[in-house]
């Protein structure tokens, strides 16, 4: 039996997703859940940062396979707010889309992971974000 990890997040703490699939909102949810974080997921840009500027979130994770568009909006208004542009920007994407890595962190997201990568360690990247 796994043991049980802690995380010393604020009570009320959020993490906010900009996610496509259903699949991938409800693997971020499953985990936010597990540490006791409340998330929200949503494909476009406008919602993530109406939610970002009621709460700061601990952290905002960014789908570039499925909101391209959106993940550049979203990280276009973090820089230009003074309250959001210190949250940590967490990017996936699939192999096939690798070339945009350089433009995603050139663009202001933190970390941009491969989608098999950031799938496999999300327990370890909330406990590594989620500060």
């Amino acid at each position: 039996m796994e043991k049980p990890i802690f995380i010393h997040a604020r009570p009320g703490s959020n993490v906010l997703g900009l996610v496509s699939t259903v699949d991938l909102a409800t693997r971020i949810a499953k985990i936010a859940k597990d540490f006791g974080l409340a998330v929200r997921n949503s494909d476009q840009a406008e919602t993530v940062v109406r939610w970002a500027r009621e709460k700061i979130p601990m952290f905002v994770i960014l789908d570039w396979d499925g909101c391209e568009a959106e993940a550049f909006k979203v990280l276009k208004e973090f820089a230009a707010d003074a309250d959001l542009k210190k949250v940590p920007r967490v990017g996936c994407l699939s192999h096939q889309k690798f070339n945009l890595k350089r433009d995603a962190e050139a663009a202001g997201c933190d970390r941009v992971y491969f989608k098999t990568e950031f799938l496999r360690d999300l327990k370890d990247l909330f406990i590594r974000y989620a500060r």
